[in-house]
């Protein structure tokens, strides 16, 4: 075989005996010589005698000779053999040959008749030896139906035949071999070049020919009897492609897919989003075919075709082998659709355009490789050009009836309104956070994502199965979601895409943050003031105004009053999120490595408009039971609700509950036991005592995220007066003699009434140790004395970090305002303290740094004149009030009887008893002073008793 559509011919005949009509031996003088060498009517001619009168001519002058109707007979009957065995015949020759091979010998031949008898140098004198032989070439055009294609005009059968053998089809093919009686036919039939015979029928046999197999079939009519006909048998022999360095038969390797179905939503405008589904197809295996009721060839059962590559569908269509109808209406395009829609609000009712074809893929822009019906094929394409001949599909070359440049059917929907929000609710199981993805606006989330906001998602493993249909198996899903302007995915792309491979492996990643993130990473100032480097995560800025109006020692009523206010404000510019509230494994992994303040004032005003806003799960409720507390107030709870009314009652009901707690505990002194403490408290007055927290801050942020303006937090004691009654009196609490040196402490189990009975305790214990070993001046009393050093305070090594994955610390400034009179100098080994005078009354500033603090502080305190007589001024008005009564008194009675003398002594000792019953809090400032004037302290230490006093001390 020359092509598929040309057989070159090539027939061998050796003649001993042939039919002397057919070459005119029945008439004249040849038949009566025959006829007296005793040969019989039926008889043929021998060869010896054939080349006896091959110059002969059979009908006198003129006609044929012999061997001119030898040859004659002999094209005829091939001729006609061949036309009805294999096609058309459109050339004939036949000339004599000198040999004849079959099944592998040879013999040979002769037309010279001067050798033939024995006496001439043969072998044998054998009429029917040597035998004459001669050759045919015929060229046959073949019957198109042979090949098992059914094409229509545009086929071309040996372009088609040979890609579908290079695809790895065998392709049977039916031939009729024929013997005429007499004969025994040998029929040798060799494939084209690129073809080898992988099969021959039960009557055949392959044999080896070069490089290649080739198909041999006998027919022997030798024995046939007189009159008979003619054998023809069917045979059929199956071809294969011949693999050369140059072109190998296709073969898949293992895990490239089938189809590559790509789906893409497209969200870059949401008003207009579209969906557009791309199914490439790369091959198509043999029971898809069939299930689809697709044949590429006319018969099936003649051929094996094991797939359908791309290049195979393009030679298909370009050769009118299939109907393309039969390809879009049986791709399971609807199911796709389902299962990608499927859960999606506003994807329900989608509507999509019918399944066609793309033509060229670069040419419609169309991403991934290309291909198309109408693909040409350039590099990895051999195939030497022919005019009128394309290459849509390739026959030769490394890229031979391939399928990397897949054929395309395309579906777009028209465009929708659908939100990327609704999209990320529909793959979250959770009413809370749908509820808020339900309710948030675009623009708020766009301020999220800006604001540093990070999320991926971990879907279920088989989250993209039910968009394959079962009946596409091995194919690769692509899902792609192209985002909007104000979310890219966390490593910058502008579109999520989801993977889904042939072999089940899974590409899952879905994660989205702010294209330009705010930058955390700058100082917070104000002014020319740095309140928090560029370095702190969190910046919380805290300050402290402690102002101590009064302090007052109530000696007549046993009691000590203060009156002071507090304010406590806290700043939270930026916080850093705690990293490991989700775990990369959840469902919803949540990445916040800062918060700015913005985002808080977002997250309450998306909340309020929330159908069920965002609040914590059990309200908040005082811990009594860990300080074995039993309080009314231990019984209050106080919700959190995430809006901004909610919050406003939230700090309006925590100023009210703390109130209550601290009545409750400092009126819980009362039941003190002095044994266990010196001191026993009564009376403690707390009714003018509150808590006020106040929130501000929080409202709808600003179109641009920034942490500038911070969220404050106050807490605020208005300026009060709180007296405590001492049923010890005031003189235990003084004459304790307290250690001169200590150090800042803070303990959790302290932390709600700190605020109230810690800066008293400490301003009373500093003021008992001023009196106990003060120093007397014209300017008032020092504590220390001036000769000595000063009281050395060390806060030893703190952290004030309160909550390390926040990165969170107390810092900021510390106030304390003292009252009048009071006055205090003082060192900080790390500059943090800042003394300062504000309306003639001292400020103490201590600012508290971020991290650790190892500070060591030298105070010293001054009490002036003007603070001592307002705590004594009482006792000496006093004191005078009496001698100017008794002198009065005095006066009036010189006259009287020196009876009455003793009454007048008692009223003297009455007065005195007055004067020794006044407040003990008010005489409080005596403790340690040595005065000989006043006659206070421990005058023995001052040296010999004056002559004018007595043992007792009293006047002579």
């Amino acid at each position: 075989m020359q092509d598929t559509s040309t057989i070159l011919m090539e027939l061998t005949w050796m003649v001993r005996e042939f039919d002397r009509t057919a070459l005119g031996f029945d008439d004249g003088i040849l038949a009566a010589s025959l006829d007296a060498d005793g040969l019989e009517d039926n008889d043929g001619v021998p060869s010896d005698l054939i080349r006896s009168f091959l110059d002969e001519e059979t009908a006198g002058p003129g006609s044929n000779t012999v061997g001119q109707e030898l040859m004659a007979s002999v094209n005829t009957s091939v001729g006609d053999l061949l036309t009805q065995g294999f096609g058309s015949v459109d050339e004939l020759t036949t000339d004599y040959t000198t040999s004849f091979t079959a099944e592998g010998q040879t013999t040979a031949c002769s037309t010279n008749a001067a050798i033939d008898a024995q006496s001439e140098g043969s072998g044998s004198n054998n009429v029917f030896e040597p035998p004459i032989c001669f050759g045919t070439q015929a060229i046959v055009t073949l019957d198109v139906a042979k090949f098992n294609l059914a094409g229509g005009s545009e086929l071309n059968v040996e372009r088609a035949y040979q890609g579908l053998l290079v695809m790895g089809s065998e392709i049977r093919t039916d031939f009729s071999i024929f013997a005429e009686p007499g004969h025994r036919s040998t029929f040798l039939i060799e494939p084209p070049a690129f073809a080898d015979v992988r099969a021959v029928d039960g009557n055949g046999t392959r044999v080896v020919i070069g490089d290649h197999f080739a198909g041999e079939w006998t027919v022997d009519h030798t024995q046939a009897t007189e009159g008979a006909a003619s054998i023809a048998q069917t045979t059929s022999l199956t071809m294969g492609f011949k693999n050369t360095s140059e072109t190998t038969m296709v073969t898949v390797a293992e895990g490239d897919p089938g189809f590559t179905l790509d789906v893409t939503l497209d969200l870059s405008d949401e008003r207009n989003a579209v969906l557009d589904l791309r199914a490439s197809l790369h091959y198509l295996e043999t029971d898809l075919l069939e299930e689809w009721g697709i044949q590429v060839v006319q018969f099936s059962e003649l051929a094996d075709v094991p797939l359908l590559t791309a290049d195979g569908l393009r030679l298909a269509h370009h050769n009118g082998l299939v109907d393309l109808n039969l390809f879009t209406d049986a791709f399971p395009v609807d199911d796709i659709i389902m299962g990608v829609t499927d859960g999606v609000p506003g994807l329900e009712d989608l509507t999509m355009s019918e399944l066609a074809w793309a033509a060229d893929t670069v040419v419609e822009g169309i991403a991934g490789p290309a291909g198309g019906l109408n693909y040409t094929h350039d590099a990895g394409c051999t195939e030497t050009g022919v005019t009128g001949v394309h290459t849509h599909y390739c026959l030769t070359g490394s890229a031979a009836m391939g399928y990397d440049h897949p054929v395309v059917l395309r579906t777009v929907s028209d465009p929708i309104n659908l939100r990327f929000l609704d999209l990320l609710a529909a793959n979250i199981d959770d009413p809370t956070v749908d509820d808020f993805l339900t309710t948030v606006q675009d623009d708020d989330l766009r301020r999220m994502m800006e604001a540093g906001f990070a999320a991926s998602l971990n879907p279920p493993d088989d989250m993209l199965d039910s968009i394959v249909p079962e009946q596409l198996g091995g194919t690769d899903l692509q899902v792609t979601v192209v985002l909007p302007n104000w979310v890219v995915t966390e490593s910058g792309d502008d579109r999520i895409s989801l993977t889904l491979r042939a072999d089940g492996e899974n590409e899952v990643d879905i994660s989205v943050r702010g294209p330009q993130p705010w930058q955390w990473d700058h100082e917070i100032k104000d002014g020319d003031q740095v309140l928090c480097a560029a370095t702190q995560r969190t910046c919380v800025l805290s300050s402290v105004e402690l102002d101590f109006e009064t302090f007052d020692l109530h000696e007549w009523r046993q009691a000590v009053s203060v009156e002071f206010g507090l304010e406590v404000r806290v700043d939270m510019h930026r916080l850093a999120f705690l990293e490991n509230i989700t775990s990369p494994d959840d469902p919803v992994h949540v990445q916040f490595e800062v918060i700015p303040a913005d985002l808080l004032r977002l997250a309450v005003d998306v909340s309020s408009s929330m159908d069920d806003p965002l609040a914590l799960e059990e309200p908040i409720t005082i811990p009594c039971d860990d300080f074995e507390w039993d309080y009314e107030v231990c019984d209050q709870s106080l919700p959190l609700e995430a809006t901004e009314e909610g919050l406003t009652s939230f700090v309006s009901g925590a100023g009210d509950m703390l109130t209550g707690l601290i009545h409750a505990g400092v009126k819980g002194l009362e039941d003190v036991d002095p044994e266990e403490t010196g001191i026993a408290f009564s009376n403690v007055d707390m009714d003018a005592f509150e808590v006020q927290f106040a929130l501000s801050g929080i409202g709808a942020p600003g179109p641009v995220v920034s942490d500038a303006e911070a969220v404050s937090f106050s807490v605020s004691i208005p300026k009060v007066r709180i007296e405590l009654g001492l049923t010890t009196g005031i003189w235990p609490l003084l004459n304790e003699g307290a250690d001169p040196e200590f150090q800042i402490i803070s303990q959790s189990s302290t932390a709600l009434t700190a605020p109230v009975l810690d800066p008293m305790a400490a301003f009373m214990e500093g003021f008992a140790r001023s009196l106990s070993g003060g120093f007397v001046n014209s300017n008032g009393f020092s504590f220390p004395p001036p000769e000595d050093d000063p009281l050395p305070v060390s806060t030893g090594e703190v952290d004030t970090t309160i909550a390390e994955e926040f990165d969170l610390t107390l810092s900021g400034p510390m106030t304390v305002t003292l009252p009048k009179g009071l006055k205090v100098t003082g060192t900080s080994s790390e500059d943090l303290l800042t003394i300062t005078e504000v309306d003639g009354r001292d400020q103490i500033t201590y600012m508290l740094p971020h991290g650790e603090l190892d500070d060591d502080l030298e105070l010293r305190f001054e009490m002036g004149w003007s603070y001592v007589w307002r705590q004594i001024w009482v006792y000496p008005t006093t004191f005078l009030i009496v001698l100017s009564l008794m002198f009065i008194g005095w006066r009036r009675r010189r006259r009287r009887r020196k009876a009455r003398k003793a009454a007048l002594k008692a009223a003297a000792s009455g007065a005195a008893a007055q004067k020794m019953a006044m407040s003990d809090a008010a005489f409080a400032g005596y403790a340690g002073v040595n005065s000989m004037g006043m006659m206070v302290g421990e005058v023995d230490e001052l040296g010999p008793v004056p002559d004018y006093l007595d043992n007792d001390g009293r006047f002579r």
